[in-house]
């Protein structure tokens, strides 16, 4: 937009939400109106500063105020809780399938391939990404997961590389009308 006199003048920079302190080690706010001991403030859980491979949303984080950053956390905390119940309930009803179908029921068997390559490959990706985070974020795994590895580790071995195929293959016939990856 132009005045009669020339262009607009750039108004003043706002400053930041949140400054680098300890050396460039974490973020803090200025504008940080969380109470103490809240683990949403910048205070009690430190802002981490972006690594030149961050991505948008971490590059993001520094500028949100404490009530916008409460919000994101919160919800993606309760996605979390959500997916894993899903998954556990997942779990459960694929060792009920596969305990049907060892007893004769070949009715669930379509229901047994899909279950059977979820967990080699669909869970056992999503646990294994969840542990490397852990790991990052921690410096340590988390047992939990590391043990769920191993079990799906162990049940991986039972089969050689072409009965992993074959897995895969029955999968696909199962849930999918035209299979053209064969």
């Amino acid at each position: 937009m132009y005045y009669l006199d020339g262009p607009i003048p750039d108004p003043e920079p706002t400053p930041p939400f949140c400054a680098l302190v300890d050396e460039g080690a974490h973020y803090e706010c200025r504008l940080c109106t969380c109470g103490p001991r809240d683990h949403f403030s910048c205070i009690e859980f430190p802002r981490v500063v972006p690594g030149p491979d961050a991505t948008p949303r971490q590059l993001a984080d520094p500028k949100l105020d404490c009530a916008e950053r409460r919000r994101r956390m919160s919800e993606s905390s309760m996605n979390a809780r959500i997916n894993s119940k899903q998954q556990m309930n997942w779990l459960v009803d694929a060792a009920r399938v596969s305990k049907l179908v060892a007893s004769g029921n070949l009715d669930l068997a379509p229901i047994f391939w899909i279950r059977l390559y979820g967990i080699l490959h669909e869970i056992y990706e999503r646990v294994s990404g969840h542990s490397a985070s852990a790991i990052q974020i921690r410096g340590k795994p988390i047992q939990v997961f590391v043990d769920f590895l191993k079990t799906v580790d162990a049940l991986a071995a039972l089969f050689s590389a072409d009965e992993r195929i074959y897995i895969q293959y029955r999968r696909d016939v199962e849930s999918h009308p035209i299979q053209r990856n064969y």
